[in-house]
């Protein structure tokens, strides 16, 4: 799990900046005094605005970038989990039990993989609540000079939402996105999944 500290970090990075909350002002103001939207709107009904549009896409970058970078700070932890867990399923076949120190260490090492996942989700989390809050303060400012937007379906654009890949569970990050045909992931998540079962298991 990530840290009091790392959490109370994400909490203050999901803040809007002075900068963020004038940006929001200015285009808000500037797209009501223009009337927009008008009759644009998603599939879904709800309005979209070009601004709307480029928070959204400013999350979606910044949550793919972290998916990298996490990948990235795990490329020498995934090995060494792998080969642990190898260890904890050959002592379990070749002698039927599995040592304390196996158990420890492949355990240890499994937890630091999804503590740096966890805090990779969390800065996600923030990255994408901060987004979606800069674009109601937006859609505030909208309404207050465009009083027609309020009558507009929904209560606004839609909400900005996390990428569904963090939904993952942490042992699925061994995959690289889209590729979940990867022989090698897969076998290392197979592998990894066993040991947790051995030792998890009552």
């Amino acid at each position: 799990m990530a840290t009091s500290d790392s959490v109370r970090s994400d909490v203050r990075r999901a803040s809007l900046s002075i900068l963020q909350r004038l940006s929001a002002f200015v285009n808000g103001r500037a797209d009501g005094w223009r009337r927009i939207p008008s009759v644009t709107a998603t599939a879904g009904g709800v309005p979209v605005t070009g601004y709307s549009r480029q928070l959204e896409s400013r999350a979606y970058r910044a949550s793919t970038q972290l998916q990298a970078r996490v990948r990235r700070k795990g490329v020498g932890k995934l090995p060494a989990v792998y080969c642990l867990a190898e260890t904890v399923l050959v002592s379990h076949s070749t002698r039927g039990r599995i040592s304390r120190g196996e158990r420890g260490r492949f355990l240890a090492a499994f937890s630091e993989w999804t503590a740096l996942v966890e805090e990779y989700r969390s800065r996600a989390e923030a990255t994408v609540y901060q987004a979606d809050l800069q674009q109601r303060t937006y859609w505030t400012h909208v309404v207050r000079a465009h009083r027609d937007a309020a009558e507009l379906p929904g209560s606004g654009p839609a909400e900005i939402t996390l990428d569904p890949i963090w939904d993952k569970p942490d042992i699925l990050f061994f995959l690289r996105p889209h590729h979940e045909d990867d022989p090698a992931a897969t076998r290392m998540i197979r592998v990894v999944t066993r040991a947790l079962e051995l030792l998890t298991d009552p």
